[in-house]
């Protein structure tokens, strides 16, 4: 009885490293490229790309600001 559930434990362990494992990853961009995409999108009068990769910067520069308040 005790294997068993040493067995099934494992295998869900294992499951969910794979599904993990397969999830991918987002490009990070870096600041210039986040505006430069901004500056693209609202050229192209599409405002709420422009408005979400202004967003994606924002939101790293405050992370980047409590890091640094942090040390």
């Amino acid at each position: 009885m005790h294997s068993i559930k040493s067995i099934v434990l494992m295998l869900f362990a294992a499951t969910l490293l794979a599904a993990c494992s397969s999830n991918p990853q987002r490009q990070v961009l870096t600041e210039i490229e986040y505006y430069e995409e901004a500056r693209e999108a609202i050229d192209d009068d599409n405002m709420l790309i422009a408005e979400d990769r202004l967003k994606r910067q924002i939101g790293r520069a405050s992370c980047r600001e409590r890091v640094c308040l942090a040390v």
